[in-house]
Formats: C-alpha cells, structure tokens, sequence
C-alpha cells in the first residue's frame, strides 16, 4: 500500500481529472442544473438555450482526452442525432464534470473554512472488461430503454411504460454481476412512479436528479466494472458514528470509525445493509442487525477498541472485517475526535475516479456547543445550515447538543452540516433508529413460524 498525502494546492496536482471546469465552482455546479433540466424536459423538445448549455458543455473538452468525441458527439445530439455512440460521450463528459466538482470542493473548503484534507490512495482500482455475448445484448435493450427516456423526457413518463420495466430488473437483480446497476435502477423507477403518483408536485420531479442516476445506470451497462480485492490491513478500529439510510426495498447501517494503521489514523466506513418487506416494522430489521454485528455495535456504544486482525480496505474508505473482536481497551471519544478530526491528523478516502461525485463529498468537523445556534452552526467564519432532518428518530432534538458535537460536511448545491455523534455526560448516536428492542413478540419471528408451518408436509 502506498500511502499519499495531499492538502490544499498539491491535491489538484495528485488527482487526476479528464478535464477541467472547475476555476468557476459555482459555474459549474450551474452547469449541471441546467443539463438536469434538460433531461427532465427531453432532447426532443431541444430549444436555442438547451443547445447553448450542451456548447458550453463541449467547450470544456477541447484541451481533454476526450476532446475527439465529447465536442462532435455532443454537437450531433443538438442536431437530434440520436446515436448510442453520442449519449455515451454525453454521459462520460458529464461523469467528468460531476468528479471534478467533487475534487474542487475539498480544494474550496479548505480555503473557505480553513480545514486540511489529507487523502490515502494504494494501487487498487476497478477494472473493466466486456460483457459475454447474451449480457451484452441484454445491457444494449437497456441502453435503448434508458435513451428512450432521455429523448422524450422524464416530464413525459407514464406508469405503463415503467411497470412493464419490472421484469427486467428481477432479471437484473438476480444476477450477481448486474446487482449494483438493478439497485439504481430500482431507485430510479420507484422515483418515477412516487413522483408520478404525486401530480400536485411536479418541482420534486425536477430535485431528485434523476439524470444522476440515468448516467449511473447507463455507465453500468457499457463495461463490466471488476471492483478492486482491496489491501489486508490490520489494527486498531475506534468506531465513532453510525448513519442509517432506508430505502423501499433495504435498510443499510453505516458505522464510522477511525482505523489506526501503519501510524496513521484513516477515516473509514463498514457498511452492513438488510433486505427489508412492507409488513414488517423498520425498527425490527434494524434490531437484527444490531444482533447479526453485536461486536461491532458493543464497540460503538461502549468505547470499545476493536482488534482488527484481518481486514480489507478499499480506496473508497470501506472496510471489510474477516477476523475481528471487542476488546477490553475503552477510549475516550471526545479526545480520540480532538486527536484527530479537530487537530486535522485523519485521512479521508480518495473515491475511485469513475464513482467521484458532488454527493460523495464529506469531511468530519468537531464543533463545541458554544458555535452551535439552533440550526446553524459557526464554522470557521462561514454559518452552516445543520440539517437534524437527515438522522432517523432525531429530527428536531436540536437540544441533544452536549459539549461537542461530530458532524459531517457536505455539499449539495450549497454546504449543509450532518449530525453523527453528541458528547456530554454521554454518547448519543443520532443515526440510531431506536433505543432498546421491542419485549413484544417480533412480528418478523411469527410470520417465519406461520409461514414455516404452512410448508410443512401434512403427516
């Protein structure tokens, strides 16, 4: 593993970008509202302004490696040359300005709030090879499914033409090496239809970004993406955080922790997700959970060192644990943040290249009470919006605030802080869905027994 470290100028220098648009943040940023707008309405409906917002896309590749393609192939879509080969350009140029955003706004939030970011990288990326034959054919119907809705327009979905979409992502989803695309797609489809069901809002259509996913998704179907076997590591795991996402179909956990490693203290990730079903309240999925990881959760809330004795760890932050245990070494959170977050000694993950985006962008800050006012909290000399709203069960507990506070900073079309982690007199987790586990009999227990009796062989 080789380990990089690069802060303020240097960073620009390190990470790699296809191109560069990023002088302007804003500008950009801008840029890439304006496309989505132009998903949204169909590049079939194409007016003088839309053509000029793909001119100003294009000139932004005239010094890149992708000058030879991105310039004509977009200069062909605003003729209405609607060729697989062109919106394959479109989605990588956008990709490229979507990962160099991202690299600006660490750049940016080091001269605006005055932070240091250091980064480890290791040669471990993805690789990519192509698609069997029958794959591939399957992945180019796709590809014609999803351009269909870039030409009309998400604006001119109906549910017809989304349901009849279901049974190829049963196909997709099962299938190993499709999963990850049937994931996106899934959360693309059911936007639609929640938004399509809610005619009385039709702005929401326009903020959930469906065009972030739609280039998501129509990368994943080009090359088959061999993800990276990331490096053995061992060491000491300090777990400090954990944020809880809900989707329809899963519940995922992501558990925070500062992993000491080769004398250095890096920022990681374990992420541990469940599939989840209607009929079932949330809150026992997320009991089962904490049951399947209880050393990973004993860890968190008692201050417990974890001996990591084998693990892999990716580029990106996650960790994946192969052997592992709880040991008897307590820690203070407060003073292992103030050790590392506050006094800027952590390293944070360098996103693989092709997965760089605005959204991907977080940096962990340590703030004392006094610079918190309600909502808003003082960083720096910059006021940030704290948005509780993000955490499961703590949605308005703005008086959870103790001491000090771990946050993370985010971007998303302008700053806004996440809450993880209160610290007082005690710890208090925000991500936590609930507190202690229902005495009630589970309803998950009772619907296994009922259904397991109903296959039973009659005697």
């Amino acid at each position: 593993m080789v380990l990089h470290k690069c802060g303020g100028k240097e960073m620009s220098e390190t990470i790699a970008n296809l191109y560069d648009l990023t002088e302007n943040l804003d500008k950009s940023t801008q840029l890439i509202n304006e496309l989505s707008m132009l998903f949204y309405n169909g590049f079939s409906k194409l007016i003088k302004k839309d053509r000029d917002i793909l001119d100003q896309l294009a000139k932004g590749f005239k010094d890149s490696p992708l000058r030879e393609i991105v310039p004509q192939s977009i200069e062909k879509l605003s003729k209405s040359d609607y060729n697989k080969d062109n919106f394959t350009a479109l989605v990588l140029a956008i990709t490229s300005v979507q990962g160099a955003i991202h690299d600006a706004l660490y750049v940016h939030a080091e001269e605006v709030f005055g932070t240091k970011t250091s980064f480890y990288t290791h040669e471990d990326t993805i690789m990519f090879e192509d698609f069997v034959d029958e794959t591939k054919i399957f992945l180019e119907n796709i590809q014609t499914w999803l351009i269909d809705l870039a030409i009309k327009g998400f604006s001119d979905l109906n549910k017809e033409s989304i349901i009849s979409f279901e049974t190829v992502l049963e196909t997709l989803e099962s299938q190993n090496d499709l999963q990850r695309l049937g994931v996106i797609l899934r959360c693309l489809t059911n936007e639609f239809l929640l938004v399509l069901s809610d005619t009385k809002n039709q702005e929401h259509a326009i903020q959930v970004r469906w065009m972030d996913l739609w280039c998501k998704a129509y990368l994943l179907t080009l090359k088959k993406q061999i993800p990276p076997k990331g490096i053995k590591i061992s060491g000491k795991l300090k777990l400090v955080a954990l944020q809880t996402y809900t989707h329809r179909n899963f519940l995922t956990v992501v558990l925070s922790g500062i992993l000491e490693y080769n004398k250095e203290n890096i920022y990681i990730e374990i992420e541990k997700s469940k599939f989840i079903i209607d009929l079932i309240p949330i809150e026992e999925f997320w009991y089962q959970l904490n049951n399947e990881n209880s050393e990973l959760f004993k860890g968190l809330n008692t201050s417990t060192v974890i001996s990591v004795k084998e693990g892999y760890l990716f580029e990106n932050g996650s960790l994946i644990l192969k052997n592992f245990a709880a040991t008897t070494e307590k820690f203070s959170l407060i003073q292992e943040l103030e050790k590392t977050v506050e006094k800027q000694n952590l390293m944070l993950s360098k996103i693989q290249a092709i997965d760089r985006h605005p959204i991907q962008f977080k940096l962990p800050v340590l703030v004392e009470a006094k610079d918190i006012n309600g909502r808003i909290c003082k960083l720096g000399n910059k006021e940030i919006p704290i948005r509780f709203e993000l955490q499961p069960t703590r949605r308005s507990s703005t008086s959870l605030i103790q001491n000090k506070m771990l946050l993370e900073l985010h971007f998303d079309n302008g700053w806004f802080l996440k809450p993880l982690t209160s610290m007082g007199a005690n710890n208090i987790f925000l991500g936590k869905i609930a507190e202690q586990p229902n005495t009630a009999t589970p309803t998950y227990d009772t619907l296994k027994e009922r259904s397991s009796k109903i296959l039973r062989e009659k005697k």
